[in-house]
């Protein structure tokens, strides 16, 4: 990845709040192959700008009182159409089925990483648009201090 973004001159940052337990309890292999997934994504689609990978203590948006790590990876890249998106959960989709696609492989690597969060317990969250560029986030539940 580090090649891709040095080919590309892309600007990159790494932004974690210091508010954050020192561990977390999930799988760590499966957590790292599905950030893998999302930051290789945000590298192909961004031609000129960022990516950036940021973690911090948030509350959780299917439940305000629970409280989650949130890590998030944001470029400035084409992003992507409301069809892509939709997409996300299917199995071995492209964003862009065409034969003269300019991007072969959008999406299936969205969905593996989605299928891993999933079995963690972890949603995948988007945010996209052609002028933002494409949020994704995952909510990661923390134990809570009175839980059994």
């Amino acid at each position: 990845l580090k090649k891709q973004l040095n080919a590309k001159g892309l600007t990159t940052a790494i932004r974690i709040d210091r508010d954050l337990p020192p561990t977390i309890t999930t799988d760590g292999r499966r957590l790292s192959e599905a950030l893998a997934a999302l930051v290789d994504n945000a590298i192909t689609f961004t031609s000129e700008g960022s990516v950036i990978l940021a973690a911090r203590r948030a509350r959780s948006q299917a439940d305000p009182d629970e409280e989650v790590v949130r890590i998030e990876v944001h470029d400035t890249g084409i992003g992507m159409s409301p069809a892509a998106v939709a997409q996300l959960t299917e199995s071995f989709t492209t964003g862009d089925p065409s034969p003269s696609r300019l991007h072969p492989g959008l999406g299936i690597g969205l969905t593996i990483a989605s299928r891993i969060l999933s079995r963690l317990g972890a949603g995948l969250e988007v945010h996209t648009s052609p002028e933002f560029g494409t949020k994704f986030w995952i909510d990661l539940p923390l134990a809570r201090p009175d839980a059994p």
